[in-house]
């Protein structure tokens, strides 16, 4: 059976590791997200894990090597995963699956939520340090950075696109009818 390879991509907080999760225990996936890597980076070099820290980093890095620096691992990484779907989650810009998207049974999937929604899920999360206590406008700032800026134009070129403002059960319900059909 031919691997099946899954891009996500969506605004902060739209679900892209819910549907990586599921994929994960229903289906048996594999997962590797771009935020992989820089943390490796800021880990080696004992710098705090946080978003506007994976932030400079791809961007120092994008900036100084290629454009496609972040894909290349990714690819490598793709190509050698044994499961028979992976996801990627966290794509960002178009020139993060550029090479990816040539590989067979490659679907690029755009998760979209409200930001109000969005922001009550970034926040109850709490995955870095004063996620919790971030305000709603703060939330507002971090959607609208460099990182983020490209993601919205994806939504176009996207395979499917999957609305993550009801349910989890609901949102299932559309990650399996992609995998059905």
């Amino acid at each position: 059976m031919a691997k099946t390879i899954l891009g996500l991509t969506g605004k902060i907080g739209s679900g892209k590791d819910t549907v990586a999760k599921y994929l994960i225990g229903k289906y048996s996936g594999q997962s590797y997200s771009y935020s992989d890597a820089l943390n490796e980076v800021l880990n080696i070099y004992n710098l705090p894990v946080t978003r506007e820290n994976q932030q400079k980093l791809s961007t120092v890095l994008r900036q100084n090597f290629s454009e496609d620096i972040l894909a290349n691992a990714m690819e490598k990484k793709v190509i050698n995963s044994t499961g028979p779907i992976v996801a990627i989650t966290n794509v960002r810009r178009e020139a993060d699956i550029a090479d990816i998207k040539k590989l067979p049974n490659f679907y690029l999937i755009y998760v979209e939520a409200d930001q109000q929604i969005r922001y009550e899920r970034y926040v109850k999360r709490n995955q870095s340090t004063g996620d919790s206590q971030m305000t709603f406008e703060e939330f507002q700032k971090k959607d609208s950075a460099e990182s983020e800026s490209q993601i919205e134009g994806l939504k176009d070129k996207a395979d499917f696109v999957l609305n993550n403002n009801g349910t989890v059960e609901d949102f299932y319900k559309q990650i399996d009818s992609i995998l059905i059909n």
